[in-house]
């Protein structure tokens, strides 16, 4: 599932609750409107949106690591081609 037109994020396998989740968790504005939405769920319903949170930090951590690991790449590669 892509959450943005750059598909900065990409989850795949989700069914169609949890996607409706994820879209609902991706266009909240802020923290007061996601609090909002989150408060109002059934406590089943809570733990699939906390489990939903954690895929997406990871994949934020990983999007993140792998963006850091290529700008370094690129300064290695420039420092050697240069001279």
């Amino acid at each position: 599932m892509n959450f943005n037109e750059n598909e900065m994020i990409s989850i795949s396998g989700l069914n169609s609750k949890q996607m409706a989740m994820m879209n609902v968790i991706w266009s909240c504005q802020n923290e007061s409107q996601f609090l909002e939405w989150y408060l109002a769920l059934s406590h089943a319903d809570r733990l699939l949106a906390e489990s939903l949170l954690e895929i997406l930090r990871q994949e934020f951590i990983e999007k993140f690591l792998e963006m850091d690991s290529m700008n370094e790449v690129k300064t290695t590669l420039d420092r050697i081609f240069k001279k």
